[in-house]
């Protein structure tokens, strides 16, 4: 863009990666496939845990009274963590043992038992289930660094998370126990192994339109993606052009989706995006839900510090399902 602006020449021949064919993609899932044929024990145990994530009703549904008939839309808030807090989080989970996805899902998830139990929703654990935005370029053979394409991610993996009633004490047991259980399932290849079963027991020649059109109540709270750090994957610009922010946005066209969370780190800030539909929360729920998730954050990190700032920037974005 620096040198569109500067009027300089652009080499097509430079480009951040290559469209590619799912040929190895489906490579993959018929492998995943063949050994769930042989191996029926393994079939039947991943269709029970099918089988009971199927049964989940998010517990949030009942908390946001939207009147009948009101608009489908999806609507966004993000929230910017400031450095000190940033790092000392990302740090605290580092010393865990915990990946920051994981972290970052134990926090949220402790913070949805929150709003819960305000709503007089009370437990002794609470099943928050959620998808998990998993590249499958991990599993290619060979350089994989520029392989582009919309089969890409994959969506289909769903994971229970147990939270106890009381989680403040234990929630760094309960986020490694998880962090655990979700790297085992992505060494192992297990997440593959569940979408090929999941491929395998649904109509998959479905109409596209009609796979949006969808509008049942979620089994799941909500999806969660991480890009990672991307300070050194964003460039500073040049002397036209300069980064400011990155916001990942997009639109929920499942008429069964609650919300999607995207989050990444940019100069060291977390930087959290929450998609979500207007279906079954209201900005009001979402703007607790992020008030209180920051200031979970220093709970847990033990940061305590009152020159701590979280910055919150609402957006009055619609975009109709």
């Amino acid at each position: 863009m620096n040198d569109l602006k500067e009027g300089l020449a652009i080499d097509d021949e430079q480009q951040l990666g290559e469209l590619t064919s799912d040929k190895e993609l489906l490579s993959l899932y018929e492998q995943e496939r063949s050994t769930l044929r042989e191996n029926e024990q393994l079939f039947l145990e991943i269709k029970r845990e099918f089988d009971e994530g199927n049964k989940v009703r998010p517990l949030i549904r009942h908390i946001c009274k939207i009147p009948k008939g009101s608009p489908s839309l999806t609507r966004d808030v993000s929230i910017v963590i400031d450095e000190k807090t940033s790092n000392q989080f990302h740090r605290r989970a580092k010393s865990e043992g915990v990946s920051l996805h994981s972290a970052l899902t134990s926090l949220i998830n402790y913070t949805l038992v929150g709003l819960l139990q305000d709503h007089g929703i009370l437990q002794d654990e609470y099943n928050i289930r959620a998808g998990h935005v998993i590249d499958i370029r991990r599993y290619y053979t060979g350089d994989s660094s520029r392989v582009l394409g919309v089969h890409g991610p994959l969506f289909r993996y769903k994971a229970p998370f147990w939270v106890p009633k009381d989680m403040l004490p234990v929630f760094w047991e309960t986020a490694k126990e998880f962090h655990q259980k979700l790297h085992s399932d992505i060494n192992s290849r297990r997440v593959l192994t569940t979408t090929a079963y999941k491929l395998m027991t649904e109509d998959t020649n479905q109409n596209f339109k009609e796979l949006f059109r969808k509008d049942g109540e979620p089994n799941y709270y909500y999806t969660i993606t991480n890009m990672g750090n991307l300070n050194g994957t964003l460039s500073e610009g040049g002397q036209c052009i300069s980064v400011k922010k990155l916001t990942r946005f997009c639109s929920l066209r499942s008429g069964s989706s609650f919300m999607i969370i995207f989050f990444h780190t940019f100069r060291d800030q977390l930087n959290i995006n929450i998609a979500y539909s207007t279906r079954f929360l209201t900005h009001e729920f979402i703007n607790r839900l992020l008030e209180l998730f920051s200031g979970n954050m220093r709970s847990v990190s033990d940061q305590g510090s009152p020159d701590s700032c979280v910055t919150v920037r609402l957006k009055s974005r619609e975009v109709p399902v």
